[in-house]
């Protein structure tokens, strides 16, 4: 039985192209598509990691996707393998505040994971547009 499981990467798999009104995510000065970064949260909405928004994919289309963050250590841990966490996309934008867009949050991933027997090194979330390739690894 794991004691651990680090997030070691992020992949976009799916996101909406505009926003809930159906506008581009950004206005016409900073191109239509958004620049995007990811933050991992606990199922409390704790913040457990904020990728650097300079680090971020400029003017994303889906049809770019699959796009891959990797850590060489791990972005995020968990040592209770019952807690879950979600993966949020922001937009980022240099004249106003970061424009939060959606994400996933799931609740029994890594219990699951381990319940069936399997320790996969990715797990797929998904919701409504937002689907993405979670990588993890296993400390025993």
């Amino acid at each position: 039985m794991p004691k651990r499981v680090n997030i070691k990467s992020i992949s976009i798999l799916n996101f909406p192209e505009s926003n809930s009104s159906g506008n581009s995510w950004d206005g016409s000065l900073q191109g239509s598509y958004p620049d995007v970064y990811f933050k991992i949260k606990d199922i409390n909405a704790n913040i457990l990691y904020t990728h650097p928004s300079n680090l971020r994919f400029e003017n994303l289309r889906k049809s770019a996707l699959p796009k891959t963050w990797s850590s060489s250590t791990s972005f995020a841990s968990f040592n209770n393998l019952e807690q879950g966490f979600s993966v949020t996309l922001y937009d980022f934008e240099s004249l106003r505040s970061d424009e939060f867009m959606g994400g996933v949050q799931t609740n029994t991933t890594f219990k699951s994971l381990v319940a069936d027997g399997d320790l996969p090194k990715e797990t797929t979330i998904s919701f409504g547009e937002y689907s993405f390739k979670v990588g993890l690894e296993w400390v025993f």
